[in-house]
């Protein structure tokens, strides 16, 4: 622990650093390191998993609610998932998932075992409205069909993040948000859109920056400055680079250094860190120990980064 510590404590390294912290820290004899969390608030500390990650062992029972597949009247088709005991007219807070780039298409019963979908399928609970809109083929969720940068898909959500809002009575100040690979692209994007429109954020193998070069943002990025941030990643990454990560923690951290922030990295893996990120209870515990006092509304056709 004193030497993956050590290595966050005077701010965020390289992944050389990372990386021969975590051989340090396998050779100290306490077993091999398969997850390490660290935090910066109140003050750095990290925590190490030795052993066994958590892992989706097949569908369970899902007690209480169903998912339902939503294909007309809203900006996309999506997966819904109600809380039990859920009550139409009293505010509830909600996750709005962004999948990766293999489960687009036109039937969002494909993403039943994605997210934090998987967590309920594998027989939890959550307390929140899980909503996952689903992409068409050929289309992303920050780019054009070239291939170059773009925010329509940005404006889409959020025409549909008022549509299911309004629908489905979700709490303003508890609407939190997460996504994995091209979808976590599209999350920390959707962040900065919409700023101070989501409680927290949870990312798994994101990135905000130049695919070859982690330090070049495509966007600024100050509209997260103040947004609780989670990120997850594998250090083996070879899709998305976990230098993508560091380098959001970086540079958030230079504007911001009192926000809530958490990085959890699983040495040895490569782009499937999600497969455990969201079997972590801890991480729905950490959503709910955050809210907006004064949530932000944005009007439709918004220019990005104003409110």
């Amino acid at each position: 622990m004193d030497e993956i510590l050590q290595a966050f404590r005077d701010g965020i390294p390289g992944m050389a650093e990372v990386r021969s912290a975590i051989d340090k820290e396998n050779a100290s004899g306490h077993g091999l390191v398969t997850s390490f969390t660290v935090r910066w608030q109140p003050e750095t500390s990290v925590r190490l998993r030795h052993g066994a990650l958590p892992a989706f062992s097949g569908a369970g029972t899902v007690s209480g609610a169903s998912m339902s597949v939503i294909t007309t009247g809203f900006e996309f088709p999506f997966l819904l998932r109600l809380p039990p005991g859920h009550r139409p007219g009293r505010p509830c807070p909600a996750l709005l998932f962004l999948h990766g780039i293999g489960e687009r298409g036109a039937d969002p019963a494909v993403l039943t075992d994605q997210g934090p979908f998987r967590f309920v399928s594998a027989g939890n609970e959550l307390p929140f409205i899980l909503i996952a809109p689903q992409l068409e083929k050929g289309r992303h969720w920050t780019e054009d069909t070239s291939g170059r940068p773009s925010d329509t898909q940005m404006l889409r959500l959020a025409g549909f993040l008022r549509q299911v809002s309004e629908a489905y009575d979700i709490d303003p100040c508890r609407l939190y948000l997460t996504g994995l690979s091209m979808g976590g692209r599209g999350a920390l994007r959707l962040a900065c859109f919409l700023p101070r429109a989501f409680a927290a954020a949870a990312v798994c193998c994101g990135r905000a920056s130049e695919r070859t070069d982690p330090d070049r943002m495509l966007y600024p990025i100050d509209g997260m400055k103040d947004l609780p941030l989670w990120l997850f990643h594998g250090t083996e990454d070879d899709i998305v680079l976990p230098e993508h990560s560091l380098s959001v923690l970086r540079q958030l951290t230079a504007l911001e250094p009192r926000t809530d922030r958490r990085l959890t990295m699983y040495p040895g893996v490569k782009h499937g860190c999600f497969h455990h990120a969201y079997l972590e209870r801890e991480l729905y515990d950490w959503f709910v120990c955050h809210d907006i006092k004064t949530p932000v509304r944005c009007p439709a056709g918004m220019s990005p980064g104003r409110r």
